[in-house]
C-alpha cells in the first residue's frame, strides 16, 4: 500500500534504492543471531541469483504502481498466491492436504 502511494510522487529509482537499503539494514541487524555458514559454494550463486531476481521484480512492481492505479494491479498481484502454491507443490511437494506419494520400488 505504501508503494502505491509513494509511486505517485517519488521517482521509481529513488524508491527502489531506499527500500532496498532499508531492507538490507534491517536484515543485517538480525544476521549475527541467525547466520549459519553455507555448506556448498554453489549456494552463494543461488543466493545472488535470488537477490538479482528479487531486485528486478521489486523494480517492476514499483514501475507498475507508477503507471497504473492499485485497483488495476490487484487482480494480477493475487496470481502470485497461485504461483507460490504451484511452486511449493512442484519443488517441495507441499500442499494443503495430503499429496499423493509416488509408488515405492
Amino acid at each position: 500500500m505504501l508503494t502505491s502511494k509513494l509511486a505517485r510522487t517519488e521517482d521509481p529509482i529513488t524508491m527502489h534504492l531506499y527500500t532496498g537499503w532499508v531492507g538490507t539494514l534491517l536484515s543485517a541487524l538480525a544476521l549475527p543471531f541467525v547466520w549459519a555458514p553455507l555448506a556448498d559454494p554453489w549456494l552463494w550463486a543461488v543466493l545472488c541469483f535470488m537477490g538479482a531476481t528479487a531486485t528486478v521484480g521489486h523494480y517492476f512492481l514499483i514501475m507498475a504502481y507508477y503507471r497504473a492505479p492499485a485497483a488495476t494491479l490487484t487482480p494480477y498481484l493475487y496470481t502470485q498466491i497461485a504461483f507460490a502454491m504451484l511452486g511449493g507443490l512442484l519443488v517441495f511437494r507441499m500442499c494443503r492436504t495430503r499429496c499423493p506419494r509416488p509408488a515405492s520400488r
